[in-house]
């Protein structure tokens, strides 16, 4: 890896595969600090000028991962699209596939072809299905890894109690970005942070004046 946007980039050293379901933010995490990284470092890293705090690149996340973009595609629930938005969750079984499928081996199936060092046709014969059933595992994963992120005010309302405190500390909006995601693996759009700051600290001043002028008053 290097410093230089644009520059060839090189495989971070320790490989981690991307778990079906997962989202890019938690992918990035558990890499970054399998090779002793910050969260917040990669993430930046990967998405790059001028949009360092924005939604990271898949080209740029496939090439210190050593994971392909049509697996990470495949793996993580919003890798192609907008951040924070997911690809349509199909039903989790086609019924034309449904006499083909071993009871309580679904994930294992979609986990092992998702690592890939298990070539799909020794997989299929192993667990007694078809290629195509590997194949349509692996574009359509049954269910997510986690829960689905809140977005917007309802992620400033669930962790207010990490916010707050560290907005009275000082520190500043990329700060305490840094903060949510390296110390309390919470991510959160940088530009929702920076509005629910401009919002408190407009309030704080008002209250600070309305304090003040009550205060005037009290000691005429």
């Amino acid at each position: 890896m290097t410093d230089t946007f644009g520059a060839s980039l090189q495989r971070l050293p320790v490989p981690v595969a991307p778990r079906l379901g997962e989202n890019t933010d938690s992918y990035i995490r558990r890499l970054a600090r399998a090779n002793h990284l910050k969260p917040s470092y990669l993430h930046t890293f990967l998405s790059g000028p001028p949009f360092w705090f924005g939604k990271p690149r898949l080209d740029r996340l496939s090439a210190v991962s050593g994971r392909t973009p049509e697996v990470l595609h495949r793996a993580l629930l919003d890798a192609s699209s907008p951040r924070l938005r997911y690809k349509p969750m199909p039903a989790r079984f086609e019924r034309k596939y449904g006499d083909q499928l071993p009871q309580h081996v679904d994930h294992q199936i979609q986990q092992q072809a998702m690592e890939g060092a298990v070539p799909l046709r020794t997989l299929a014969h192993r667990y007694g299905v078809s290629k195509r059933l590997i194949y349509y595992f692996l574009d359509n994963p049954p269910q997510p890894f986690e829960e689905r992120p809140v977005r917007g005010l309802a992620v400033i309302t669930r962790f207010q109690h990490l916010i707050d405190p560290l907005i009275a500390s000082g520190l500043n909006t990329r700060e305490i970005w840094c903060e949510l995601m390296d110390t309390h693996s919470m991510s959160i759009s940088y530009a929702t942070l920076n509005g629910y700051m401009c919002k408190k600290r407009k309030e704080d001043r008002r209250r600070e004046a309305r304090n003040a002028r009550i205060t005037t008053t009290r000691s005429r």
